[in-house]
């Protein structure tokens, strides 16, 4: 397995990301004229459920992208890209995807400090993604790595994405 960096004959490369989920993060939350109180817990889904969606390298909103592929043989096994936000001086993660196939094998781990190190090069204040309250592996995975919730939104997807429960989380790794 070796990681490469990705060059702009990859523009508009597209992948399905397909995950499997046994629960999510429900919203317990109050307000009043004197406090808002937001609370996440996590529970568990009656039965798992399949979510995919499709992502695209090198598009023109992610302010200077950079993109590096995992490959097994010459086959694209997995793809982190990143984007330097400079207005706040942070490294967005636009998108990490790993192959089902080579999931649980310690190649997710290869890719994130990959774009570790790419925040290190930069010297950026903290390496930011998003990801959804229902996808709980990913998460977990995230957390290890010392990101935090920084922010959530409540209708990012549709008006009804608590209800859904799935909701869009920002989380940071300060560096």
């Amino acid at each position: 397995m070796e990681i490469k960096a990705l060059d702009k004959s990859y523009l508009g490369y597209t992948w399905t990301t397909n995950y499997q989920t046994n629960g999510y993060y429900a919203l317990n939350s109050e307000a009043n004229t004197a406090s808002f109180s937001f609370k996440w817990q996590k529970k568990r889904f009656e039965k798992e459920l399949s979510k995919k969606f499709t992502s695209e390298l090198f598009a023109e909103y992610i302010e200077q992208a950079e993109a590096f592929g995992l490959f097994s043989n010459d086959t694209l096994v997995g793809i982190v890209e990143t984007g330097i936000e400079s207005w706040n001086n942070r490294l967005r993660i636009s998108s990490i995807w790993l192959h089902e196939d080579y999931r649980k094998q310690g190649f997710g781990t290869k890719l994130m400090n990959c774009a570790i190190e790419r925040a290190e090069r930069h010297h950026v204040r903290g390496i930011i993604l998003e990801t959804q309250s229902c996808n709980i592996q990913t998460i977990d995975f995230y957390l290890k790595f010392g990101f935090q919730l920084v922010g959530f939104d409540l209708f990012a997807y549709s008006n009804q994405d608590v209800e859904n429960q799935e909701v869009r989380f920002e989380m940071m790794k300060m560096m």
